[in-house]
């Protein structure tokens, strides 16, 4: 956990909001929208699995068991995250493009 990681003040908005707004269903669709929340909302650069960790926390949804494994399928079996720095992990394009156009969002009440 990062301590000094603020998920819930900021001028864009809470993670858990961000987070709430999509239908996520698998550890993939969480680490494509926790990173794309640090990378795009927030501006961190040198994402960790650390910054991941943290979000997954933050949100009260379950860790995977394989946490790390859980990164590198979201970059090889699904092309959403740039893996290859596990110092700087970030959104590809493809991950961009599916989560602001085609990532299906939950029903409004």
């Amino acid at each position: 956990m990062l301590k000094d990681l603020d998920l819930s003040s900021g001028k864009q908005g809470r993670l858990k909001d961000f987070h709430a707004q999509f239908d996520a269903k698998s550890a993939p669709d969480h680490n494509l929208i926790f990173v794309y929340f640090l990378q795009y909302k927030l501006g961190i650069t040198g994402i960790t699995e650390n910054h991941v960790y943290t979000c997954y926390r933050d949100v009260g949804v379950k860790v995977p068991g394989a946490f790390r494994q859980s990164l590198f399928n979201t970059a090889n079996r699904n092309g959403w995250l740039d893996t290859s720095d596990m110092e700087n992990i970030v959104v590809s394009t493809r991950g961009m493009n599916h989560l602001e156009h085609d990532f299906p969002k939950k029903a409004k009440a």
